[in-house]
């Protein structure tokens, strides 16, 4: 059986990635987004497959800083590495939960328990117990712990499996990525550029920058190299504006 990933967040609460709040939907809360490269309808399969629920069932919130975990970035191919793998540990610790309280709730052992869709059986029966009945007796403020190991890869259905690609229709109406995310009062920033590596940014004519709905003009410092100016680096001009 799979290992728990090493680079998991294991401080990480599962209120920081999962919320029942909503009945037959399960809410995943993930830093990455999408670029057009499938990755959010990927994590919403590493979900589903823990949970023994539907995709559909699935419903991500991408990049919403005050509500996705912080990931660091979308950056080199590494989401499935490195969300993924935390999206599935989490996913595990979520579903033991939830049948331990099964089995609080019932009266009995955990593995007398199966679930399919998010509904609780007993000896094929089906309970009164679902994932949502029980998400209260569930502390998601604890940290996720190392104790749970994921689901076995020979039990997959749904990881790997040809899931309908329907993001794909927003995308054609431009609607399914950050750069068409739009919220009130929100602003965007433009770095002028040096036209030469040595060009020095002497001054700025502040009248030629009082452009309708220029809101700050900056000016700051940096190292060569990346990174805020240290004693000792090499400065590199620039404005900012927003």
């Amino acid at each position: 059986m799979p290992e728990p990933g090493p680079s998991s967040g294991w401080n990480t609460p599962l209120t920081d990635r999962f919320d029942l709040s909503r009945p037959g939907l399960v809410v995943l809360k993930t830093g990455k987004i999408e670029f057009g490269q499938g990755i959010l309808l990927a994590l919403r399969q590493i979900a589903a497959e823990e949970l023994d629920l539907s995709v559909e069932a699935i419903v991500i919130v991408s990049g919403d800083t005050s509500a996705s975990p912080f990931e660091g970035g979308t950056v080199g191919s590494m989401s499935i590495e490195t969300s993924g793998r935390e999206v599935r540990d989490a996913a595990a610790v979520l579903r033991s939960e939830l049948f331990d309280a099964a089995a609080r709730k019932l009266g009995i052992s955990a593995s007398e328990i199966t679930a399919e869709g998010g509904q609780f059986f007993v000896a094929r029966s089906r309970s009164k117990e679902t994932f949502w009945s029980l998400a209260a007796e569930i502390d998601f403020e604890r940290p996720l712990g190392r104790s749970t190991v994921p689901k076995s890869l020979k039990l997959y259905k749904t990881v790997g499996s040809n899931v309908p690609q329907t993001h794909l229709l927003e995308r054609l109406g431009g609607g399914a990525f950050i750069h068409d995310l739009s919220f009130d009062g929100m602003l965007h920033g433009r770095v002028l550029r040096k036209p030469h590596p040595d060009a020095r940014l002497e001054s700025i004519d502040a009248d030629a920058t009082c452009w309708p709905g220029v809101l700050r003009v900056a000016r700051t410092r940096f190292r060569r190299g990346g990174g805020r100016k240290r004693a000792g680096a090499g400065e590199v001009d620039g404005a900012f504006g927003a």
